[in-house]
């Protein structure tokens, strides 16, 4: 197993961390449990906790917004569960952003960034041609 993010390089870094985050968060909450996202909880020498860190892999990769769409399309057909920010998501409230994402087709949409999880010899071929996020 392990979790991907692929970022859009052409986008500047801050609204690529918050892309980040957010889809982050978004796909966390479609995994069933801790045990299924492989999290641990690391202790010190000294006892302190440092809980809800998995043990899969977490790689960040880039792209442009074309292979994104693509990779997008490539999930939906895996059924790998995945979660995708675009630049509708970006200004305004979450109301203001659902409907401006509504009133756009899907070859106008930018990608930002997509996170997903899976068994990794399903992700790795999806992902080969990606570099690693620099």
């Amino acid at each position: 197993m392990k979790f991907v993010a692929v970022l859009n390089k052409s986008i500047e870094i801050p609204r690529l961390m918050n892309a980040l985050g957010h889809v982050t968060i978004g796909l966390a909450r479609q995994l069933e449990s801790d045990v299924e996202a492989g999290l641990v909880t690391y202790v010190d020498s000294e006892g302190n906790r440092f809980p809800h860190i998995s043990q899969y892999p977490f790689i960040v990769l880039d792209t442009n917004s074309s292979k994104l769409k693509a990779f997008h399309e490539a999930l939906n057909q895996e059924n790998i569960r995945h979660t995708t920010f675009l630049d509708t998501m970006i200004e305004g409230g979450s109301d203001q952003q659902v409907a401006r994402t509504k009133e756009r087709k899907f070859e106008e949409l930018i990608f930002y960034a997509i996170a997903a999880f899976g068994e990794k010899a399903k992700l790795d071929p999806l992902t080969k041609k990606f570099s690693l996020f620099k």
